[in-house]
């Protein structure tokens, strides 16, 4: 399952041991058809306290996710993935769907969750105060409600002073059914397209979408800072390309160097001894004047 904390990188002992015992209780157990409590009550950013079933309709669907202002990197990115996907497939909030953010920090300022709306309406390209998106807030009980019900486990971790969470988005039919999940930051346009359709008809999907696991991003809110389970995750893929490279390289190193060919004529079909010396030309000349000399008349 997917999960993601993010935690101080000078953490050491029981401030650790307590990260990373959140980290392995974050998940997410998957409730298709289950239905969320829509009298919960949350505060809009009107200051009113609404029943959560009053932000659905009957002609169209909800994605709901749960996010909070303060989150380090991974609701930003999220949100900015969701904002994205939507804009994408060209489905727009109040008409297509509603988009519903609950705060995971009941303590939430509302100028954070107020700042945390206008930057996701001006990544779809709308007006900050659309009538279809609704970034709530409300007590521990009532959030824990909703997340108990599409099975979100999570936790805050007083050491980092963070909440542990994953990355889920999840899509409701009208009348507050449990239509699909959609795990992780890796979703397409065409997903959250085909999701409106089946939690829009009140069906339940085949599937989840599913995105790679998210545990190992561990990394600090200080910049710069990283956890020791991320270090030691850098130095075992350090080592894996130094190998990788290094069979590559060393079979190089140790090939035989080639000998290089001269361009040089090819020798002739007679061995040197045809060849006839200086000396021999000589004497064969030496040889013919004295002929000559014995043949020629005497005067």
């Amino acid at each position: 399952m997917i999960a993601a904390v993010f935690l101080p990188g000078d953490l050491t002992g029981q401030s650790y041991v307590e990260l990373k015992e959140a980290m392995e209780q974050t998940t997410v157990n998957e409730n298709v058809g289950g239905e969320i409590p829509l009298k919960s009550r949350f505060m809009a950013l009107d200051g009113n306290w609404y029943n959560l079933g009053e932000f659905f309709f009957e002609d169209r669907p909800v994605f709901l996710s749960l996010n909070y202002a303060d989150c380090p990197q991974l609701c930003k990115n999220q949100l900015k993935t969701l904002a994205e996907r939507f804009t994408e497939a060209k489905l727009v909030p109040g008409t297509d769907f509603e988009f519903i953010s609950i705060s995971l920090d009941p303590k939430e300022a509302h100028k954070r969750t107020r700042e945390a709306k206008a930057n996701f309406c001006r990544l779809l390209g709308i007006p900050t105060d659309d009538q279809g998106v609704h970034f709530l807030v409300g007590r521990k009980s009532e959030i824990d409600a909703v997340a108990n019900s599409i099975g979100f486990v999570y936790s805050y971790v007083p050491a980092a002073r963070h909440y542990s969470h994953a990355p889920l988005c999840v899509a409701l039919s009208p009348n507050g059914k449990i239509s699909r999940y959609i795990h992780g930051l890796a979703f397409t346009a065409e997903n959250l397209e085909e999701s409106t359709l089946i939690a829009a008809d009140e069906k339940v999907a085949d599937e989840s979408i599913a995105s790679f696991v998210y545990r190992c991003l561990l990394f600090g809110v200080n910049p710069g800072q990283y956890t020791k389970d991320l270090l030691g995750l850098m130095k075992v893929a350090g080592a894996a390309t130094v190998i990788i490279v290094g069979a590559c390289v060393i079979p190089f190193w140790f090939r035989p160097t080639p000998r290089t060919t001269s361009n040089v004529t090819a020798p002739s079909q007679y061995s040197p001894a045809d060849t006839p010396s200086a000396d021999q030309n000589l004497e064969d000349e030496s040889q013919h004047e004295r002929s000559d000399h014995l043949d020629r008349p005497v005067s």
